[in-house]
């Protein structure tokens, strides 16, 4: 159980810089955006960029690629959350879900053999994301306690300054 308001902030700060760095790794986070642990509504922090122009994809493979891609971001919150509270609740990366779940049917995503969204094709299909998240996460851990130690310092610092943190951190860039 999180006591501290310290803890809380490190733990937003892990979460995020888990959204960044698969944002940098995948290369939809460009040197405008912003990274914040400040709280913002019900928001604890968040990580502003935009997504991949999915127009841009040619081929429906290009576009499952790059919708994988935002699933696997959206997941890896909580699992790099997890890497400073292994206990962190479900809860924390509900919406981090909810957009997972629904970035495959909003862009006509759906895997081989799934009749129906939520049947449990599209569930092992998630899961299959999920866990890859967290393989990433492993992966990457170096690069997301230097930007998550850069966060607790800076509080909000701009995808520039996120970049030059994780760059030279990455172990492996994509899936």
């Amino acid at each position: 159980m999180r006591t501290k308001a310290s803890d809380a902030l490190k733990v937003t700060a892990y979460h995020e810089a888990g959204h960044a760095v698969a944002a940098i790794a995948f290369d939809y986070l460009v040197e405008s955006n912003i990274l914040t642990i400040e709280p913002n509504g019900d928001a604890l922090g968040s990580v502003a960029h935009p997504p991949p122009l999915m127009q841009g994809c040619q081929t429906k493979r290009e576009l499952r690629t790059v919708v994988d891609q935002m699933c696997i971001g959206s997941y890896e919150g909580l699992a790099a959350e997890r890497l400073f509270d292994p206990s962190a609740p479900d809860f924390d990366g509900e919406d981090d879900e909810i957009q997972a779940w629904n970035l495959p049917r909003n862009n006509g995503i759906a895997p081989r053999g799934c009749q129906f969204v939520g049947d449990d094709v599209y569930g092992r299909y998630l899961e299959r994301l999920k866990r890859k998240a967290e393989a990433f996460v492993e992966a990457q851990r170096p690069a997301i306690e230097a930007l998550a130690a850069a966060l607790l310092k800076k509080k909000t610092m701009t995808g520039a300054e996120a970049i030059q943190i994780v760059r030279p951190c990455l172990r492996w860039s994509h899936m």
